[in-house]
């Protein structure tokens, strides 16, 4: 710029330079300003010096305080940030470590060792710098800790000062879940067993956790004194993730299903992040008592006019306390459907307490003679019991006989009507009063009456059958015509030894009738005469032998 001095005007003037305000740490510092040019004067001293003073204090390190999710596994990074208060024209240098709060080192994260402090250093006019700390990730159920970044300075200068800290809080990310499981347990007999319920978190948890447990009636029931009642409170010490309780159930020989109840969650107590997952679960008490099905044999007489009934009893070896069933069905055996009993099936059900139920087979009677025959009835399908005996065998006892009788017969010799030296035929029938599924026999015999073998007849003996199914047989007895008038005459037939029959007629009579006449006479010969006489003793004779 220019100065301008006017005749008899002010021998002083100033020049003004303006300085640029700053919060900058620095040296004093110094300009000058140069004179030259001078008109009219000559300069005796052509430089004057400024200098700016330095009003700045020297900067203030903070550090900022920070959070951090701590993850469910590794390091996380908490960067802390260093901040000067105001720029420095000098290079700064501060060192840092930290110390524990609630959070302890080296579990939850990495110090840095007071006798080991990292470096903080700020370049010249820099106002920031950073400082890591691994976080140690992990899946505890906990409140949010903290520890401390601590900043002092760099002089070895005895007991170092904190010049500035910042705390770093450890945020909690984990959650837990309370989970209860059941189980199954066999009654027994008696007494009590006890059954076991898990009550299990799903992470550890460091402060400590309660929860309130109560059992519920299902199937089991207190009235029934199935269980006995429980109710109390699971604590859950710190980082403890399980813990169980009992409940007494109470044995029984009863034989019924598998029964259940419950125990109940309430009431949970503990920090933020825990929660009840599965609040309830059953329990199981197993039956271990059995009953089983057995039948037995039966039998009856069949009869003759009409059906009757054949009863097979069923039992259960114990009651039970529910409905319990089974199936049956008819089987042939010797005895056959229809014919001789009416086929059945179908479901016998046990209600509660009951042991015994009844089969009924209807048998058809019949007058057939047979042996006695079987059939079976067959258990199958139980329903809440076991099959002991399943098969049982009925009889149908045979009632009918067979009684043999044979017929008389009485027929002409035939010499006339058949001829000289043919035989007349006598056909003996031998009847059974019922059919026989088997074959009967007897034996036969003749046997002379008035009539005699060989003049009159000819003898016979032998077995005669009966084929099964048929009622009667024939014995075939040949008689020899003659030409002498004589009276009638008889023979028997006699029965025996019957096979699958009795006897109740065992002689059958073949009556002989005569019939020859005598060659006629003159009244007036005297032959006539000696003739009737002969005629008339003959049958004075044969008289006095019937009667003898």
């Amino acid at each position: 710029g220019q100065l301008s001095f006017v005749n008899g005007g002010a021998l002083s003037q100033t020049v003004s330079v303006p300085v640029t305000r700053d919060d900058i740490d620095e040296n004093d510092e110094g300009f000058v300003v140069d004179l030259g040019n001078a008109v009219n004067a000559s300069l005796a001293d052509a430089q004057g010096a400024g200098q700016i003073l330095d009003d700045d204090a020297a900067p203030t390190p903070t550090v900022d305080s920070i959070s951090v999710l701590e993850g469910n596994a590794g390091p996380v990074s908490a960067v802390f940030t260093v901040s000067l208060s105001n720029p420095s024209a000098f290079a700064l240098d501060f060192l840092a470590y930290t110390a524990d709060g609630t959070a302890v080192a080296p579990a939850d994260y990495t110090a840095i060792d007071q006798g080991a402090p990292v470096s903080v250093s700020f370049a010249p006019l820099a106002t920031s710098a950073t400082v890591t700390v691994p976080v140690n990730g992990d899946l505890t159920v906990e409140a949010d800790e903290t520890f401390t970044l601590n900043l002092i300075a760099n002089n070895n200068r005895g007991q170092p000062m904190i010049i500035a800290s910042g705390t770093g809080t450890i945020t909690n990310d984990d959650s837990a879940t309370l989970t209860l499981t059941g189980g199954a347990i066999a009654e027994g007999n008696s007494g009590t067993s006890l059954l076991t319920f898990t009550a299990t978190l799903s992470n550890p948890v460091q402060d400590p956790v309660s929860v309130d447990y109560a059992s519920a009636d299902g199937t089991a029931t207190l009235a029934d004194n199935d269980y006995q009642q429980a109710s109390g409170t699971l604590n859950f010490a710190s980082l403890v993730t399980s813990q169980q309780l009992a409940v007494a159930v109470v044995g029984d020989v009863e034989v019924e299903p598998d029964q259940s109840f419950a125990v109940n969650l309430s009431n949970l107590s503990g920090p933020a992040g825990v929660s009840i997952g599965t609040g309830s679960a059953q329990g199981t008490i197993l039956n271990d008592d059995a009953t089983s099905f057995s039948i037995a044999n039966a039998s009856i007489t069949e009869g003759t006019g009409s059906n009757s009934t054949l009863s097979f009893t069923v039992t259960l070896s114990a009651p039970a306390k529910d409905p319990v069933s089974v199936q049956f069905a008819t089987a042939d055996g010797s005895a056959t459907a229809p014919a001789d009993y009416v086929a059945a099936n179908g479901t016998l059900t046990f209600s509660g307490g009951q042991t015994s139920q009844t089969v009924a087979v209807t048998v058809i009677g019949d007058n057939l003679v047979e042996p006695s025959e079987n059939l079976q009835v067959v258990l199958s399908n139980p329903v809440g019991g076991s099959i002991a005996t399943g098969t049982a065998t009925g009889t149908i006892l045979n009632d009918d006989s067979a009684s043999l009788t044979i017929d008389d017969v009485a027929q002409y010799e035939g010499l006339t009507s058949r001829g000289a030296g043919a035989l007349t035929p006598f056909m003996f029938t031998i009847s059974s009063s019922n059919p026989s599924t088997s074959a009967i026999s007897v034996n036969f015999q003749t046997a002379d009456g008035t009539a005699t073998a060989p003049t009159d007849y000819v003898a016979g003996s032998g077995t005669v059958t009966i084929p099964a199914g048929a009622t009667s047989a024939t014995v075939l007895i040949s008689v020899i015509p003659d030409t002498m008038v004589e009276p009638d005459e008889t023979f028997s037939v006699n029965l025996s030894a019957a096979v699958g029959a009795s006897i109740a007629d065992a002689q059958g009579i073949g009556t002989i009738l005569g019939d020859d006449q005598p060659n006629p006479v003159p009244v007036n010969d005297p032959r006539a005469l000696l003739l009737l006489i002969a005629l008339m003793l003959s049958l004075a004779g044969l008289s006095l032998a019937r009667r003898r």
